[in-house]
């Protein structure tokens, strides 16, 4: 992508929360490789810790008229961190973008028009223009909002492109022979309508295609009807670890697997050929997998802690069945426990849980050991390698087409005055 973004003459981007994904050495990597600047304001580094240095705030650049533009990077931040893995985070302090913009809204007064460069979400855009109406334009991204007509918050531009290239943001500022700002627009347009293509951009792009399309059309199984929706795509995931032939070789025998919703990339396989490529759709990351020693005690703190936004059941599941009772004040009265019959599990017993890294360092939860990084040991051990051998190898045609057609393995039910009222998947089952 760096060498893409090269080939188009990028000026600058906005470091946002996935730029961490891969850690803080392949980041450094991506910033020296590329020939335009990165920008984050939010962002407090240790040096004697981290890899990378801070990067600019922000940055000037002068049109070729004269006018001075001046672009503030900001992240999204959480509770704590930009949605990331957070041990990739080390020697990094992030600081509220909101507030942290104020502190800058003096560069307004330094330059012709002041542009936010964020990766927020479209609604967090909304409220930094109300907080801080120094801003011109907000250009953002992160929420993939289709923001087909821009219009003014607080006197402030606010814009964004979806995702994945389907469009390009234009955004059209006029000034005056005083470099005064008449007005400000914004449009969308879609990348299927523009004519004609750059050669230097095609060339890069196809050399990678041609790196990768060996191995991302490889077909791997085939789908009758697709297979939709996060429960029935996490309870596959999880299936894979579960069933992961390089786990068990390396003397683990998996017995629950969760993965986090956010984690799963599509919304469904479709149906046809199942390729390589569908596969990191799907799991892009390339999570590496942990392996826990758990009481069914730990895995309810687990799942309490996850439960505890309020929200529908997140972490999906496989090995065993779980429900979550609420009680009418909103709080987890209890986690119930079964097998696939609906039977409780042992509580004599201690499990063997897998999880992706993601989880691993971001949820709480208490276990009988440290846990085992596989990656470690085998690096084919990751997430979406485990999911390619189980569909090539492990889940035959037949079984993978009647499988994931509707299955419920979460659950939240309400408990209180005599009734309970049971939901599947996060969504009323009537």
């Amino acid at each position: 992508m760096i060498e893409v973004m090269n080939a188009a003459e990028v000026d600058l981007s906005v470091i946002g929360n996935h730029e961490f994904d891969y850690g803080q050495k392949r980041l450094l990597a991506n910033m020296d490789n590329a020939e335009f600047n990165f920008i984050l304001a939010n962002i407090a580094v240790d040096e004697s810790e981290a890899d990378i240095s801070r990067p600019p705030a922000y940055l000037k650049i002068k049109t070729g008229f004269g006018a001075e533009l001046t672009f503030l990077g900001l992240v999204e931040v959480g509770e704590k961190y930009p949605s990331t893995l957070p041990t990739n985070l080390y020697g990094l302090r992030f600081m509220d973008p909101i507030e942290t913009a104020e502190k800058y809204s003096y560069l307004s007064g330094e330059s012709d028009v002041s542009i936010g460069l964020t990766h927020l979400g479209y609604e967090w855009d909304r409220g930094l223009a109300g907080a801080v109406g120094s801003f011109d334009v907000i250009v953002g991204g992160n929420s993939a909002t289709v923001v087909d007509q821009p219009s003014l918050t607080n006197g402030v531009l606010i814009t964004q492109a979806e995702e994945d290239m389907e469009y390009l943001g234009q955004v059209t500022i006029t000034f005056d022979e005083e470099q005064e700002v008449l007005d400000r627009s914004g449009k969308l347009l879609k990348i299927d309508d523009i004519k004609g293509s750059d050669d230097a951009v095609s060339r890069v792009i196809g050399d990678y295609r041609e790196d990768v399309e060996e191995i991302f059309s490889r077909k791997i199984n085939h789908l009758d009807r697709p297979i939709e929706g996060t429960e029935n795509l996490g309870c596959l995931m999880n299936d894979a670890i579960v069933s992961s032939p390089q786990l068990k070789a390396l003397g683990y025998e998996v017995d629950v697997s969760f993965q986090n919703s956010d984690g799963i990339r599509v919304d469904k396989l479709e149906a046809g050929d199942l390729t390589v490529g569908d596969v990191f759709d799907l799991e892009p990351f390339g999570n590496h997998t942990f392996v826990y020693k758990m009481t069914p005690e730990d895995i309810r703190t687990l799942i309490r802690n996850d439960y505890g936004d309020g929200g529908p059941t997140d972490i999906k599941v496989a090995g065993i069945m779980y429900e979550v009772q609420i009680n009418p004040g909103g709080e987890v009265e209890d986690v119930i426990l079964t097998d696939y019959t609906g039977i409780e599990i042992p509580e004599d017993r201690t499990y063997q849980v897998a999880m992706n890294e993601y989880i691993a360092s971001s949820y709480e939860f208490t276990a009988r050991d440290d846990g085992e990084n596989t990656y470690v040991r085998v690096n084919d051990a990751r997430v979406n390698d485990a999911i390619v051998t189980y569909l090539e190898d492990v889940v035959g045609e037949f079984k993978l087409n009647h499988t994931y057609r509707n299955l419920n393995r979460t659950f939240k039910s309400f408990v209180g005055e005599g009734e309970v009222h049971r939901q599947n998947g996060g969504e009323a089952k009537l």
